[in-house]
């Protein structure tokens, strides 16, 4: 057995701990940049790089933004009652669900070739281009309670000047379809208007008519309840005076009836003539039927018209007996006759003639006092007449308040939509991209800048990261520090790693790996990169890489 000599405690030097905290100190973190640079370069440029080359091969997009104004249509139509026209601002409410939709942007990408690298023959990738279209359209709408409201269109894509004809193309197609949407509110609202104008124009025409007829009642019109009473009493005050006119002319043509008659009773029928010219017995009796003809013509003329039939007939009957009673001849010379008494048949004609007379006037007494006894019921009837009346009355005032109202809406909006019918539109732009000088202008996207700084950060973290990882997991101590917070032992001394040739071969072959296995990947980044973004190049990519480059990037 080997004897090992024992060595005192003391003949080493006592460890001293250091003052302060155990474990590392603020020195050793910050030794460790520049004991691992390398660590921390190398992933800070690599990734640096690939953002900076990432940044470089990223298709370029543009942004173009349109912005209008939308005016109030009453201040551009002129001054109208805000009340007669449909309201507008509820329907920019929804401007940006008018817009960003499938139905409404379908047509203007067709129609401007709008592609953004999708194949749109591919219906699957047409899709994709009608969703990345929708994705990236942005509306804008400042509103306000009373004024214009301003509305903006923005629109980012690979071609700047599709890009700006694009933005344009929706501005003019929302503002058309607003148009027409509108002039369809004030269509449909000034149908209403002219329905209830013909509503109460029919109204107001029945009342009217109404109230007309019953002024009618008492043989005239009259204006007011007071005017219809007088006119009332003063009707039937003529009705009864015209009755005791008619009575005293009856009872005067009865008495002469009967005067007529007594003289008729002292008289002969016939008389004998001996003279030298007597009267002609034909021309008598002829004269005689003239003269009934006569009775009987003035007693049809006093209760019927001139026009009457039997008026015409008796008419034409007097005068040809009359004709014929010219031709004959009156007296016979030398001859003595015997024929009817001349004075007797006068008599007989006036007491019919005045017998027709009582009869006409007794008729007329009875028509006149069936009115008279009409006047008196309408007389005991009045304060039910004067309620009917004031019912009409205002029934028709009423109607012609409304129709006065609704002819005012009336002619006012019909002047309204004249003027929306022939109106261009009550949009302003404010602003609109310029398609020709579209292309001078600066990309929105990539951001290189943003790219290259975002790129050298995350550089530097995963560098750091990768530094103090390594630094504190390796299996040796590096500093002396960590000696003598580790083990607490004294440091008798500190020597530099020595490397062997073997070693130094093993570790440049590391690096060499290293780096060309960061190149490999570098170059299979930017060539799927490169793919992806190259429309003839794309369907080389295998799918699933295609997928998850459109899952990273969006698109």
């Amino acid at each position: 057995m080997t004897n090992t000599a024992q060595v005192a405690p003391s003949a080493y030097p006592a460890a001293v701990e250091p003052e302060g905290a155990f474990g590392p100190q603020v020195a050793d973190y910050l030794t460790v940049v520049t004991r691992r640079t390398s660590v921390i370069l190398v992933p800070f440029i690599l990734v640096t790089l690939a953002a900076t080359a990432t940044a470089f091969l990223l298709p370029q997009e543009y942004k173009a933004t349109t912005l209008m104004r939308v005016d109030d249509p009453e201040v551009v139509l002129g001054a109208v009652s805000k009340s007669m026209m449909p309201p507008h601002k509820p329907m920019l409410t929804t401007v940006k669900q008018d817009i960003v939709r499938v139905d409404f942007l379908k047509e203007l990408i067709d129609k401007h070739g709008i592609t953004e690298g999708y194949n749109p023959t591919d219906p699957k990738e047409y899709l994709l281009l009608v969703k990345y279209v929708l994705d990236h359209v942005e509306v804008s709408k400042q509103e306000q309670k009373v004024g214009p409201d301003l509305i903006a269109v923005a629109y980012s894509g690979r071609d700047a000047r599709k890009v700006a004809e694009f933005v344009n193309a929706i501005r003019v197609k929302y503002e058309d379809e607003f148009g027409r949407r509108y002039q369809s509110a004030v269509r449909s609202a000034y149908l209403e208007v002219e329905k209830n104008y013909k509503a109460a124009e029919t109204e107001f025409k029945a009342a009217l008519a109404a109230l007309k007829s019953f002024q009618q009642r008492g043989g005239g019109a009259w204006g007011s309840a007071d005017e219809y009473v007088r006119g009332l009493r003063e009707a039937r005050a003529g009705a009864a005076a015209k009755f005791a006119e008619e009575e005293a002319k009856k009872l005067g043509e009865e008495e002469l009836v009967a005067d007529l008659r007594g003289k008729l009773a002292d008289t002969a029928r016939e008389t004998t003539l001996t003279t030298q010219e007597a009267v002609n017995p034909v021309w008598a009796e002829q004269a005689k039927y003239v003269d009934q003809l006569q009775s009987e013509l003035e007693k049809s003329e006093k209760v019927r018209t001139p026009h009457h039939p039997s008026i015409r007939r008796l008419s034409e009957e007097l005068q040809n007996a009359k004709v014929k009673l010219g031709q004959m001849e009156r007296f016979t010379v030398g001859a003595t006759t015997s024929g009817p008494n001349p004075l007797y048949d006068q008599l007989e004609s006036d007491i019919k003639k005045a017998e027709g007379n009582v009869t006409r006037y007794a008729a007329s007494m009875a028509r006149l006092k069936a009115e008279l006894d009409d006047y008196d019921r309408q007389i005991e009837a009045l304060p039910e007449f004067q309620t009917e009346y004031s019912e009409r009355k205002s029934r028709r005032d009423n109607a012609e308040q409304r129709l006065a109202t609704l002819t005012f809406q009336y002619n006012n909006f019909r002047t309204v939509f004249q003027r929306i019918e022939n109106m261009a539109s009550f949009f302003t732009t404010l602003e609109a991209p310029d398609p020709d000088s579209a292309r001078d202008t600066a990309p929105v996207s990539p951001n290189i800048p943003m790219f290259i700084g975002i790129g050298a950060f995350v550089g530097l973290l995963v560098g750091a990261g990768l530094a103090f990882l390594k630094e504190f997991t390796a299996p040796a101590f590096t500093t002396p520090n960590q000696v003598r917070y580790t083990l607490a032992v004294p440091l008798l001394g500190e020597l530099k790693p020595v490397q062997t040739r073997r070693e130094e071969a093993a570790r440049r072959r590391r690096r060499g790996t290293t780096f060309a296995v960061v190149i490999v990947l570098l170059a299979v980044l930017g060539y799927v990169h490169v793919a992806f973004f190259s429309k003839s190049m794309r369907g080389d990519l295998p799918r699933a890489v295609t997928d998850v480059m459109r899952k990273v990037y969006g698109k």
